[in-house]
């Protein structure tokens, strides 16, 4: 029965100093996001990015699977927002495109194909293998 005490604060000391650490780390973090503005966060994924901006393409074309196949940018079009001129000129005109291809990226307008590189840093999102 001597034996139990020493055991069971030795478990109570044990956890007394588990939460202090665990209080201390948190307030270390706090303290250095407060004064930093750095926050460690999980990489946000390519697409989620991309769902995350306001991208919006506009073509004039009859066939515009073929004309989109030709754009640098064509693997990432999944996730952009297609309109046709040739068959929705009111939306065009709503939105002063004269010009074909046009790009509305988070309400900045780009006239002409795109590289990969400069929709990476309109979009503000990590793309892999852009080159």
């Amino acid at each position: 029965m001597d034996k139990e005490i020493p055991k069971r604060s030795n478990i109570l000391t044990t956890l007394i100093v588990l939460t202090l650490l665990l209080f201390s780390f948190y307030f270390i973090a706090n303290t250095i996001t407060k004064y930093t503005g750095h926050i460690v966060m999980e990489k946000e994924s390519e697409v989620e990015c991309l769902e995350n901006n306001s991208i919006e393409l506009f073509i004039n074309s009859p066939n515009p699977i073929n004309d989109m196949e030709e754009l640098k940018i064509k693997k990432y079009l999944g996730n952009v927002k297609v309109s046709n001129c040739l068959t929705n000129s009111k939306l065009c005109e709503k939105n002063n495109i004269g010009s074909y291809p046009t790009w509305i990226i988070n309400n900045k307008k780009v006239l002409g194909d795109i590289t990969p590189e400069y929709f990476a840093k309109t979009t503000g999102c990590e793309l892999e293998n852009i080159k």
